[in-house]
This record gives structure tokens, sequence and C-alpha cells, in this order.
């Protein structure tokens, strides 16, 4: 009987269960938009050049705001951070929605989105370590990459359910529908309450930033962070791109291959977890970071000769 109830303690669901839905709504809202960023500036007909500078501008202020948001997360604001950030999303899903009419329109709301993604980032890591004991923080952790992965694939199939079968589609619905999961995103972070005031952690003086860098591991961790993040950042903004310019298939079989695309997207969301599983046992988390890295030298190769091609 002990055993049975274990999870209920080690693990506050009442915390954990709305977050876990914000989580998902984060994703998805931030992976329409984004997507929907790239597809405005082609519509716009902008330099390749200025997707780039969009693209960068979502993780701007972040750079310079990042160490003073862990200081106010680390006194106990997880929640806080977490509104604050869903405000910022929803504005700039406001601001997307009616003014999405220049370039540098665009990037002023891409900098507002990431700065909002950067807050909501940190606050919903840290209420998943508040929700769990050390005991259940495995599991807690596990639902977290669950809804990332569900919100990070909910986003493509929206915006090819709601885009159609066209190479560009119109950005005024698929801006709609980022405003609406923008929304619906902030409402779900008002569930998010605050620590209680004696689980706050005790105020004192903030570990210096060379500290923390000397750490053993903790650089390791932060390159790995910037490759692996920065690679699926490019996917996102300049696929969209190339599918634009690379006709991969003819008008009238544009929706059959989209579809193909994304049930190919599935089956590696089935079978890759297992494939690195296996990978970890036998080498540990280095393999995973290094079966990555392969398999994105693998498709680049093969766009380029796919361009080639045609």
């Amino acid at each position: 009987m002990a055993e049975e109830s274990r999870p209920a303690r080690d693990v506050d669901w009442r915390l954990l269960g709305p977050l876990l839905a914000h989580v998902v709504f984060t994703h998805v809202v931030v992976g329409v938009v984004r997507v929907t960023i790239s597809y405005r500036t082609l519509e716009l007909g902008l330099p390749v050049v200025w997707l780039g500078v969009i693209s960068a501008g979502f993780a701007i202020l972040p750079i310079f705001t990042a160490v003073q948001l862990g200081r106010y997360i680390d006194r106990g604001h997880d929640a806080h951070a977490a509104w604050i950030g869903s405000a910022l999303i929803l504005a700039a899903c406001v601001a997307l929605w009616a003014w999405p009419g220049s370039a540098i329109l665009l990037l002023v709301f891409t900098i507002l989105l990431g700065t909002g993604h950067m807050f909501l980032m940190a606050a919903q890591q840290m209420m998943t370590v508040r929700c769990a004991t050390a005991r259940g923080r495995e599991t807690a952790f596990g639902h977290f990459m669950v809804a990332v992965s569900i919100g990070q694939g909910l986003g493509p199939l929206i915006v090819g359910g709601v885009g159609g079968n066209v190479t560009v589609p119109a950005t005024g619905p698929l801006f709609t529908v980022g405003l609406i999961t923008g929304a619906l995103c902030m409402a779900i972070a008002l569930a998010l309450r605050p620590a209680p005031q004696q689980q706050r952690p005790p105020a004192g003086p903030a570990v210096p930033l060379l500290e923390l860098l000397r750490r053993p591991g903790m650089m390791v961790v932060l390159i790995s962070s910037v490759v692996t993040v920065t690679a699926g950042d490019l996917l996102v903004i300049y696929l969209p791109m190339l599918g634009a310019i690379v006709e991969v298939a003819p008008p009238e079989a544009r929706g059959t291959a989209m579809t193909m695309r994304i049930t190919g997207n599935r089956l590696g969301l089935v079978f890759m977890p297992f494939v690195a599983g296996v990978v970890a046992a036998a080498t540990g988390v280095v393999g995973i970071l290094l079966l990555t890295a392969g398999s994105l030298t693998a498709c680049a190769l093969g766009m380029q000769v796919s361009q080639k091609r045609s």
C-alpha cells in the first residue's frame, strides 16, 4: 500500500498537471508563430539575409537578461516568471496578427516573442523541479519532456492543416491561430501558483557566475546545449524557405508530400528514442550527441546532393 501511494507524495500533480498543459501550448504557439514569421518574410519578398536577422532577434534580449532572470527565479518567483513570459508571448502574437507589414516590425515582435519564450523555458523547468521530491523528479521531468514533444509535434501539424496545399501559405490565418493559442497559453499560466513563502529558498548572496562555470561538467553542458538548440532552431527557421525554393513535389501532389513528411516525423519520434536508448546504454549520453551530429550531417549532405540533381 505504501508503494502504491508513493507517486502521489513524490509528485504534486495539482501543480504538474497545469504546468504540462502550459508547456504544450507554449511550444505550439512558438512553433506556429516562428514558422509563420518565416513565411511572412517570403510574402514580403525580403532578402534571405533578413530571415537570419529576424531569427537572431529571437535570442537578442535573452543574451543580456538571462542572468537577471535566473536570479529572479532563484528567489522563488518561478510562477511570476511564467506569468510574465506568457504575457510577453501573447503581446507578440497580438502585434504579429495586427502589424506584420515590414521587416523591422517582424524583428521587433520576434524579439518580444523570444524574450517571453526565455521566461517560460526557465520558469517551467524550475516549476518541474518544485513539483516533485528528489525521488519523483525523474518522473516529473519525463512528463515534462513528453509535453514538450507533443507541443513541438502539434505546431507543424497545425501549420500544415491551416496553411493548406500551397508552397507558401497565407500568413493571416496562421497568425490568427498563433493569437488564439497565445491567449490559451496566458489563461493556463494563471493557474500556475507560486510556491508558499515557507518553501521559497532563503535569501542569501548570489553565487558568482565564474564559480558556476567552474563546476565540473558545466561548460560541457552549456556547449552541448548551444549546439543542439541552435541546430533545431535553424531547421525551424530555414526549412520553410527551403520548401519554397526547392520544388520537391508537383503542385497536384504537394499535400501528399507534406503528409508523407509529417508521417516521417512521427515515425522518427517513435523509433529514435529507442535507438537513443540503445546508444546511451552502450556509450553514455555523449553517444546520443554524436548520433545527433551524425544524423544532421547526413541530412545536410543529402539536401545538398538533392539540390544539385534538381
